[in-house]
């Protein structure tokens, strides 16, 4: 799914096929990886059953609990709504997409959380924006934070606005913090959510003035980067719920162990 030269990714592609069809099982991250894979007929036909799905496991008994910045009276960022991303700074993350909506939001901070080849590119976004000064005080390029997930939850919302995602480790990261997610709707993202996603913001010709966050739910999934804003212009305080006891046994570190395991035994 990488954006490469077409000889490059046809090369790729066939080595990735070699290497399932010569191995005895293939595990993917998320139903979307295996979709994506048996799209090609051969695979589909012989090897479908050699090829399964396996989440990613998180220990959903260790969570840290850290003061909101928003409520820290001597914080820079008291009384903000701060936004978070990890992740690679890198075009497949989409950071870009929510620095270009920062200066039609009031009273709200973005941090990103991660390092790469796309800083400079990000801080010219910023820099350049037609609002500077505002966007500028806006947004924070962290870099990299060792064990960046036990700093989660002083934020208010977890962000995930990557372009492609296999499986979305962070977004589990976000939960068992505590912390609402918003997520672009790509890869294996909404397979988290076990279908119990929030309905996706209304389109032309729907009815309008919906609370697009739901409280019911911590995980909001979202299509066009237009979308995004809209969600985030409907947020507020009534919204931040605090999910400190997300439990879901398909993403336990046991699950996906025993799981691994079983594959092994066969």
């Amino acid at each position: 799914n990488e954006p490469k030269a077409w000889p490059i990714k046809k090369a790729l592609q066939i080595m990735m096929f070699i290497t399932v069809i010569l191995s005895d099982k293939t595990i993917c991250v998320s139903q979307h990886t295996r979709n994506t894979l048996t799209k090609n007929k051969l695979l589909q036909k012989y090897f479908y059953k050699k090829i399964i799905v396996i989440y990613n496991g998180i220990d959903q008994n260790q969570k840290i609990k850290l003061p909101k910045l928003r409520e820290t009276i001597n914080n820079k960022h008291y009384g903000k709504l701060n936004l978070v991303s990890i992740g690679e700074l890198h075009h497949n993350k989409g950071h870009d997409t929510v620095i270009k909506y920062m200066s039609e939001l009031k009273n709200v901070h973005y941090h990103i959380i991660g390092e790469g080849i796309w800083r400079s590119h990000l801080e010219k976004l910023i820099t350049n924006n037609k609002s500077t000064e505002v966007v500028s005080n806006k947004i924070t390029l962290h870099g990299h934070i060792d064990n960046a997930a036990d700093t989660l939850s002083q934020y208010d919302i977890f962000l995930m606005p990557s372009r492609k995602e296999g499986f979305a480790y962070t977004i589990l990261e976000a939960l068992n913090a505590g912390i609402p997610v918003i997520a672009r709707d790509v890869g294996g993202v909404a397979e988290i959510n076990a279908g119990l996603s929030p309905t996706l913001p209304t389109r032309e010709g729907a009815t309008q003035n919906i609370n697009i966050i739901p409280t019911s739910t911590p995980l909001t999934l979202y299509k066009e980067d237009y979308e995004l804003i809209k969600i985030l212009k409907n947020f507020n305080d009534n919204n931040l719920n605090k999910y400190n006891h997300w439990i879901d046994d398909r993403f336990s570190v046991d699950t996906m162990t025993a799981k691994t395991i079983e594959v092994y035994k066969i």
